[in-house]
Order: C-alpha cells, then sequence, then structure tokens
C-alpha cells in the first residue's frame, strides 16, 4: 500500500466519524445540504450522507474512501470543511476569579495553548 492510499484511508475514516457524528447533533440540518455538495450533489453523495444519519450503516467510511478515490481534489476541500463542520470545533473560554487569597486551577486539553 503506498502512502497516498494510507492517507487517503485515513482521511477516509477520521470524515467517517466527524460525519457521523455531526449527523447526530442540531448543527446536521445545517451542514448536510453542504456535505452533499461537496460530496458532488449525485445519489452516491446521498449514499454517503444517509450513511451518516445511520448509527448502524457499516460502510460510511468505505463510502467517502471511494469518493475520495474516485476525485483526487476531494481531499483538499474536504479537510477543511472538517475542521469547520466538527463538533465542538469551536473556542472554548474559561473565565475563573478568586479573592482572599483562594486558588484556582482551570486546564483543558490543551493547557498551554493560547
Amino acid at each position: 500500500m503506498d502512502a497516498m492510499s494510507i492517507d487517503l484511508s485515513l482521511l477516509a475514516e477520521s470524515a467517517a466519524g466527524t460525519l457521523a457524528a455531526l449527523a447526530a447533533t442540531e448543527a446536521w440540518q445545517t451542514a448536510r445540504d453542504r456535505v452533499k455538495r461537496l460530496f458532488g450533489g449525485d445519489a452516491a453523495a446521498e449514499q454517503v450522507v444517509s450513511a451518516a444519519e445511520d448509527p448502524r450503516h457499516p460502510a460510511l467510511k468505505e463510502l467517502v474512501e471511494a469518493r475520495l478515490r474516485q476525485d483526487e481534489a476531494l481531499a483538499a476541500r474536504l479537510v477543511p470543511l472538517l475542521n469547520e463542520l466538527r463538533p465542538g470545533a469551536g473556542p472554548v473560554i474559561q473565565t475563573a476569579s478568586a479573592d482572599h487569597g483562594a486558588v484556582v486551577i482551570q486546564a483543558g486539553r490543551d493547557v498551554n495553548r493560547i
């Protein structure tokens, strides 16, 4: 297996997970048409969208990977969309205050990130 096919396989796996997670949220109604257009707007694109909406569908990754292999430029368009739509991708803002010598500790996944 060459490096490109590995990359497409990993991208398909990531995309399938993101689309399935997104389909379980209210944001899916807005994102659904964008995802369908990105995948070509045809019957095969509808299969990808339908597979994302069905948590029992076993072939979402394979459907995404097949589209990636058919359209080499799709990967370049897919990655930014996934980054934008990924559930929880928005900024997290934490605030805290302490007085009279109290200590506040806040931590998240990326503690050193500004």
